[in-house]
Formats: structure tokens, C-alpha cells, sequence
């Protein structure tokens, strides 16, 4: 029996319960896909999410999996790790952009230290919460002049969410050549390495188990997703997703469960 392999995003998708989005995962997906592996199958992650989520999803599901983290940025696959990291110089680009075309915006990154937000008065935050971490990351920041790579994964740009597209563009103006540039929320605007993208670690993931596209299953719900539902056949989008979002997939379901259910039914 040919093994499939099914790579399911987490907010919005896997861990939906009801009109929660980051709610947990419910048991009709926990069961739906243990017994998807206890059939000899694999059952991966692609998510937003940083490699930090991965030990605690393990635990909910009973077993370990493979994970995609952060768009593409981090793969984790059995025993082994890589990262792409984005050059220090692109971080303070990011910043400078926004400060120089006055961008409502929250630069935040993701790297092994932590999770950290630039100093801002902007969007989401007054100053006094924005502050909270500022002093750590004008460290951080200092320490890149020092020389190595401190790890930086991801960048990312909270924004209003009535200005969320439009400053997507802009930064795709300044950067579309050097980054991926992604919505992962009504407002958050990922950034990570050129060629880095949920899409290519699925591929990296499929050609190391050596499964045929045919046999590979991606659910979705956002903009980040798309390039798992371009690159698969069999592509699941949540039901409420956007319309420019559902119209790259395959096939529209509700739940993961769904998506297993029909998925199964594939043969050769």
C-alpha cells in the first residue's frame, strides 16, 4: 500500500474548534488522524508557528511529527533541523522602511532567543506595553553588528488590518526580491528568506519520504498557505477562508477530519 502524506497548517485549520481559531485541536481531528497514521500514513505540520510549538502539539496528538515552521523558515524532519536565516541587515531594513514611508506598523522577529518586538507607539501597541521587550531586542540589534547570524527566522509586521494590503505591497516594493512576503492573519504580515515557503518544505518533506505528489495532501486557510495548494493536487481549504484563497485549492472543507475523509479515498 502506497503511504500518504498529509501536511495540515495549525490557527485557523488544525487547531479551529467552532469559530475559535487557535482553540485547540478538536477530537474528531485527533481521532480522524490517528487512525490516518495508525494506517501506515504520515501526518505532517506547516505552520507560521515557530519550532518552540512543536513539543506541545506532540503531546496532544500522542506521537511526533514533522514540522514546518515558521512559513517554511524552520524544518524539522525525524532527527533533523535546518533553518534558513535572514541577514541581519534585512531586519533593520524592515524597520527603516517603516520608519521612512511613516508605515502603522509593529516589526517583530522570530530567532533562537525568543520572540521580540521592536520599540513602537504604532499598531497594536500604546508605548508603555511596546516597551515591554524594546530594550532586549536594541541589544540584540547591536550584537548583529558584532558579526554572526544571531538566527533570525522570521520578520514580522503587525498592521492594521484596514491597511494590511497595502502595506504588503509596499514592503513587496522594497523587498519582494530579497524576502517572501505573506499574510498569516488579518493582520500580521510574514517575511522570510527569499524561496522559503510553506510550499517548498512540503516538497523537501514528500521527496525524503520518497512520496509522490499524488499522494500528498495539504488543508489550508490563508494567504501563506497558497503555495502548499499550488504546488499539491490535493489541496483542502477551510470553508472560510477568502474567496482569493479558496479559489488556489482544490477542494473547500470544514475541518481536517474532512479533508482525511476525502484524501483516503485516494488511490493510484
Amino acid at each position: 500500500m502506497q503511504v500518504k502524506l498529509l501536511v495540515s497548517d495549525l490557527d485557523g485549520t488544525l487547531l479551529k474548534i467552532g469559530d475559535q481559531y487557535s482553540a485547540g485541536v478538536s477530537e474528531e481531528n485527533k481521532t480522524a488522524i490517528k487512525e490516518f497514521v495508525r494506517s501506515g500514513n504520515i501526518f505532517a505540520v506547516a505552520t507560521a508557528r515557530g519550532i518552540d510549538y512543536k513539543e506541545e502539539l506532540e503531546q496532544v496528538l500522542g506521537f511526533e511529527i514533522d514540522y514546518v515552521g515558521n512559513n517554511g523558515a524552520v524544518i524539522k524532519i525525524q532527527d533533523r533541523q535546518r533553518k534558513h536565516i535572514i541577514p541581519n541587515k534585512l531586519v533593520k531594513k524592515v524597520q527603516d522602511i517603516a520608519k521612512e514611508e511613516k508605515l502603522n506598523l509593529t516589526v517583530s522577529i522570530n530567532a533562537d532567543e525568543g520572540f521580540f518586538y521592536v520599540p513602537t507607539s504604532c499598531y497594536p501597541f500604546d508605548d508603555k506595553n511596546s516597551n515591554h521587550n524594546g530594550e532586549f531586542l536594541e541589544k540584540f540589534a547591536e550584537r548583529y553588528k558584532e558579526g554572526p547570524n544571531y538566527h533570525v527566522t522570521k520578520i514580522m509586521a503587525l498592521v492594521n488590518p484596514n491597511e494590511v494590503n497595502k502595506v504588503k505591497e509596499i514592503l513587496k516594493k522594497y523587498l519582494g526580491n530579497e524576502l517572501e512576503i505573506v499574510l498569516s492573519d488579518v493582520d500580521l504580515i510574514d517575511m522570510t528568506l527569499k524561496g522559503c515557503s510553506k510550499g517548498n518544505g512540503v516538497k523537501e518533506l514528500a521527496e525524503m519520504y520518497n512520496i509522490p505528489e499524488h499522494f500528498v495532501g495539504v488543508v489550508g486557510d490563508t494567504e501563506n498557505d497558497v503555495s502548499m495548494f499550488v504546488n499539491f493536487k490535493n489541496s483542502y481549504c477551510m470553508n472560510h477562508a477568502t474567496e482569493e484563497v479558496k479559489k488556489e485549492a482544490t477542494t473547500i472543507v470544514n475541518s481536517v477530519k474532512e479533508a482525511l475523509d476525502i484524501f483516503q479515498k485516494i488511490d493510484g
